[in-house]
């Protein structure tokens, strides 16, 4: 029973809900496809005075192919519904060809509350970019008091016997906290973002701790930054953008003091900006993908 109440925990990690005031909500959960293929599945939105909702889909969350995609979408207070669809791609670690991707559309959507805790289930369909469908399947999220509630009664040691079993757990859960609110590329991964604008800015410092990380970064293979230590305070650059496509490269130095090499980054493109950690020993590089 421990164990299954476990596995759920960590399939069903929730992140932190923002405030009412920012009517942003946060749903986590999976998708069910054919063949009992589990796929981690975030929603988060918000919701506009008419009704409709926009926001995005996080898919994969914690695997090679974590995608955030756009969603737009109605929200009937009244009935409780929930109807949304998949757009367009916002970034992506996927390395397969756009053409491919498959968006996910759902309809009338029940939100239940049980115990204060808010859950969905249904149907859900995906249609490739071209509107051909691709697959169908069962989608299930709920919201994030109820896995952290489970987390509070879960994580104790009179559950868990072994102290280093316990430490082991909750790092393991802090990590997927952050794994499900912030995109994290490790050796040779890419982040692959849609860009508009004709200038790039970058920011650049470790968010982890400030333990002497060291960095150098390229754009196009071309040295900007020269085994840079970050710190807490921000490093910014500004860049021109010119061409189709353009490649951010963070090759970590050194291992810092207290392995591996993190670093927190942000990429903005206008008004609109990604915010990624890299997390590397030292000779290893990530990848961001810029694409017009």
């Amino acid at each position: 029973m421990k164990q299954f109440i476990i596995s759920i925990l960590f399939i069903f990690y929730i992140n932190n809900v923002h405030c009412q005031d920012d009517k942003v909500i946060n749903f986590l959960g999976t998708l069910e496809l054919p063949g009992k293929v589990i796929i981690p599945l975030k929603v988060s939105f918000k919701q506009l005075p008419n009704g409709a909702i926009e926001g995005y889909t996080i898919t994969d969350i914690y695997g090679k192919d974590n995608t955030k995609t756009r969603i737009t979408g109605i929200l009937d207070g009244k009935k409780n519904l929930l109807s949304f669809k998949e757009t367009e791609n916002i970034s992506t670690k996927s390395k397969s060809d756009k053409s491919t991707f498959c968006f996910i559309e759902v309809h009338n959507l029940k939100i239940r509350a049980v115990i204060d805790k808010k859950i969905i289930q249904g149907v859900f369909t995906g249609k490739f970019p071209d509107g051909k469908p691709c697959t169908n399947g069962n989608i299930y999220l709920v919201s994030e008091d109820f896995v952290d509630e489970m987390a509070k009664e879960v994580l104790q040691p009179k559950y868990i016997s072994k102290e280093d079993s316990l430490q082991k757990l909750k790092t393991l859960y802090a990590d997927l906290k952050l794994k499900s609110n912030l995109t994290i590329l490790e050796k040779e991964e890419q982040l692959s973002i849609k860009w508009k604008s004709k200038d790039l800015i970058i920011e650049l410092w470790d968010g982890s701790a400030d333990d002497q990380d060291e960095v150098t970064l390229y754009i196009n293979d071309l040295e900007v930054l020269e085994k840079f230590t970050i710190s807490y305070q921000k490093k910014k650059l500004v860049l021109p953008f010119n061409g189709d496509s353009c490649v951010v490269k963070l090759l970590a130095n050194n291992d810092g003091k207290n392995p591996p090499n993190t670093a927190s980054i942000t990429v903005r493109d206008g008004e609109k900006s990604t915010t990624l950690m890299t997390k590397l020993k030292k000779g290893e590089s990530a990848y961001i993908k810029l694409i017009k």
